[in-house]
């Protein structure tokens, strides 16, 4: 008999694809993590390398940590349901049979496609201090267009800073950055290098 492995909201699924690699010569990064937390629910992951993007899903269900082809998942099961304006708070089930279903809908497929490839540890970077940055920034578009879909009420986005001490060299490096969206508070995302990413405001538009 089958048992469900895997449940969460559409949505997180297919916003946290966004963030997947495309590079053919990483393919580890080809799929989105999933994994339970330890307070109760799951995370869901997915980086390029350059930016990363995590949500949390309060009532999501995993019963193993896995890496999933949501590009090959999308096409095939939720494509309609996207392109209509459906309902994205619906749920997604996998059962251990490989089946996904949408309950509401009751479309199913068996085009469920786990990654082998074992996943990059990125629980150090989540587990970094933030602080909110008292400087004036702008993101580049490359990275603002990763996150149009999350902000879809324009609430607007923040940029924190992260302090890690590099005890070889006794100094404080800044760096990775949080970035959060102000009307989705299950989503973190993190830049991992701002190099050429970011450019101070001209002075001249500030007080």
């Amino acid at each position: 008999m089958s048992k469900t492995i895997l449940s969460t909201k559409m949505k997180y699924l297919v916003w946290a694809n966004n963030f997947v690699s495309d590079d053919e010569e990483r393919p580890v990064l080809h799929g989105v993590r999933i994994e339970s937390c330890a307070s109760g629910g799951i995370f869901i992951s997915a980086t390029n390398g350059r930016i990363a993007g995590r949500f949390y899903d309060k009532g999501g269900v995993c019963d193993n940590a896995r890496t999933l082809n949501v590009t090959r998942l999308k096409n095939s099961l939720m494509y309609e349901e996207l392109e209509e304006g459906g309902d994205k708070e619906s749920s997604i089930i996998i059962n251990s049979d490989n089946v996904a279903h949408l309950p509401e809908s009751e479309k199913m497929t068996r085009d469920v496609i786990f990654i082998d490839y074992i996943y990059p540890d990125l629980s150090k970077i989540y587990k970094l201090k933030p602080f909110e940055l008292n400087q004036n920034f702008i993101l580049s578009p490359y990275y603002l267009s990763l996150l149009e879909h999350i902000d879809e009420h324009n609430c607007g986005i923040t940029l924190w800073q992260t302090q890690e001490k590099d005890t070889e060299k006794k100094a404080v490096r800044i760096e990775p950055y949080f970035i959060t969206v102000n009307c989705e508070p299950n989503f973190l995302g993190v830049i991992m290098g701002m190099a050429g990413s970011i450019k101070e405001v001209n002075p001249i538009f500030l007080p």
